[in-house]
């Protein structure tokens, strides 16, 4: 996975579920997109709750193992995602950070 960020840093995809499986816990995921325009799991992660400091949990851990991080140009999330805040002080130096809707 650590391969995948360091060969394809630009773009980084986050979706987050929530409670839509049987323990109602959120799943909190990272992609990154290659070179054939598909989104490349590099990082999942069980949340209790998506609360800002489990957030920042998460994403301390992804830049931990993801040095290449600080290449990101762009992050896409999901319309769902609610601590924007939280994304715009984890990756200083990202440029965009865009919303999808599907």
């Amino acid at each position: 996975m650590r391969e995948m960020v360091d060969r394809f840093p630009d773009v980084m995809l986050i979706d987050a579920t929530h409670g839509t499986n049987a323990s109602k816990s959120k799943i909190f995921s990272f992609m990154v997109h290659d070179a054939l325009g598909k989104g490349q799991f590099v990082q999942h992660a069980v949340l209790r709750n998506d609360r800002s400091s489990t957030l920042l949990t998460d994403i301390k851990e992804f830049k931990i193992n993801s040095p290449a991080w600080t290449d990101f140009h762009c992050v896409v999330i999901d319309k769902d995602f609610t601590e924007m805040a939280v994304l715009e002080a984890a990756f200083p130096g990202v440029r965009d950070i865009l919303f999808s809707s599907t």
